[in-house]
């Protein structure tokens, strides 16, 4: 697919990539960058939002028969790690994984296992850049942990001659992204997205409460076992469905409206319920999808509440309306009509919206360039995210480049098919890679999108 946008580039003078003046790191060198940087509180504490009683604990250096240094420790509540290739370019890629649901325990191993993001790792190890990774101290929702505990490993970083920094976003982590290009905008020079809530998590958040809302309404006649536990109660936790019972309840809709498909063609109540679902909300209309924000919606509901100290989006005021080019019919405007009338509205609290907008709602205005790649359908993270963040950076021409990748093949007879998140191949995420680096090396924008021979 062609790029889908393109910011102004500004006058710069490029970069030659052969000019590199590479280090062979000793673990010596290591622990003394740590000593150094725990001694050093000034200069992080200079930082808005850092803390100034941020030291490196228990390092451990490793090495391997290639001449590769690994330095994992803890900064802070959050356990990170950084390794070093045998001649160092002194620059760094630093990964900013996704979501993890609340409860599941992570390790620096399990976020360094992904294939996805080892195409952007790997290729930029093998061209002499060391990369880096926390686990944020904390699941669930972890925007502010992220952000700080990245950017303590990035001044860790410094310690040992760091000239240059990018970053690699996924999902929650994109947000994470824009949230540290915006705050500390001389402190990265690229960045690749991918998937990411790029418009903030408060955008993340309505989409995901408004279609909880509006499937409990259109399903709420209909009984087990397709309306849900906790239906017209959406944010009281003890009342949430477990996962079985959102796979259920979504399962036996799309089931029944296949069989008023097949035998009933009159009787098209469920065929109705979920195109009007669907155009409402902008979520597909395939089960994957349903049962994705449902379940994005219900795992995270408790660690959100707590994380933002209550619900911060309100539909209230909120008029749900059909995209402008669907013509309705009268039935159609009859449905929209009642649906306004009845929706559960949900309140908010003013301490939970600013929360949200602080952790984070992007402005659009940074200096880093940005190459932000996404599914057109991923139903999890959706894609107009990335057309919001468009409109906003363009107010300040900030340096955006949104790609578009194939979504995830529907296979007939495959409940797992069809569009999902994060729908990438090592090889794309390589070549989005390469692309970016030649971006802020050269100042040549990445114009052509992923070649033909990667989009299928």
């Amino acid at each position: 697919m062609a790029t889908l946008t393109l910011q102004p580039e500004p006058d710069t003078a490029p970069d030659n990539p052969d000019n590199y003046n590479y280090t062979t790191l000793t673990p010596d060198d290591l622990l003394k960058a740590i000593d150094k940087f725990n001694y050093s509180q000034p200069v992080k504490s200079s930082l808005r939002n850092l803390k100034s009683n941020i030291l490196v604990d228990d390092p451990v250096i490793e090495t391997d028969e290639a001449g590769s240094l690994t330095l994992t420790g803890t900064i802070g509540k959050s356990r990170f790690l950084l390794k070093f290739p045998p001649k160092w370019n002194h620059e760094l890629v630093l990964l900013v994984h996704g979501y993890i649901d609340p409860g599941t325990p992570i390790s620096l191993e399990q976020i360094g296992l992904d294939q996805i993001d080892l195409g952007v790792l790997n290729s930029a190890f093998e061209q002499g850049f060391a990369y880096g990774y926390s686990t944020f101290g904390k699941v669930g929702y972890a925007v502010e942990e992220g952000t700080k505990h990245t950017l303590y490993i990035k001044k860790l970083t410094e310690v040992l001659g760091l000239e240059r920094a990018y970053l690699s976003g996924r999902s929650m982590g994109g947000n994470i992204t824009i949230a540290l290009l915006e705050k500390y905008p001389r402190e990265f020079a690229g960045a690749l997205t991918y998937c990411g809530v790029m418009s903030g998590w408060y955008e993340q958040i309505k989409y995901l409460s408004d279609f909880r809302v509006i499937y409990d309404y259109f399903t709420k006649p209909l009984g087990a076992p397709i309306t849900l536990a906790g239906c017209g109660d959406v944010l009281t936790v003890v009342t949430l469905p477990n996962r079985q019972e959102v796979i259920n309840s979504v399962s036996a809709l799309f089931s029944m409206a296949e069989i008023n498909m097949n035998t009933s063609p009159a009787n098209s109540t469920m065929i109705n319920i979920i195109k009007r679902i669907s155009l409402i909300t902008g979520v597909n209309p395939d089960p994957i999808s349903y049962m994705t924000v449902l379940l994005t919606n219900t795992v995270g509901l408790s660690d959100y509440l707590e994380t933002a100290s209550a619900n911060g989006y309100s539909n209230e005021n909120k008029v749900y309306k059909y995209p402008p080019e669907y013509i309705p019919a009268s039935e159609d405007i009859k449905a929209l009509e009642t649906l306004n009338d009845c929706v559960q509205r949900l309140p908010c609290k003013r301490v939970a919206t600013a929360y949200l907008k602080r952790w984070y709602t992007p402005t659009g205005k940074f200096r880093a360039k940005l190459l932000a790649l996404h599914n057109l359908k991923d139903p999890s993270v959706p894609f107009i995210h990335e057309l919001k963040l468009d409109e906003m950076a363009r107010k300040f021409g900030s340096k955006l480049v949104v790609w578009i990748a194939p979504d995830k093949p529907t296979v007939p007879g495959d409940p797992e098919s069809g569009p999902g998140h994060c729908f990438f191949t090592p090889e794309q995420m390589s070549f989005a890679w390469k692309e970016l680096r030649n971006w802020v090396e050269t100042g040549n924008l990445p114009t052509g999108g992923f070649p033909n021979e990667l989009m299928s």
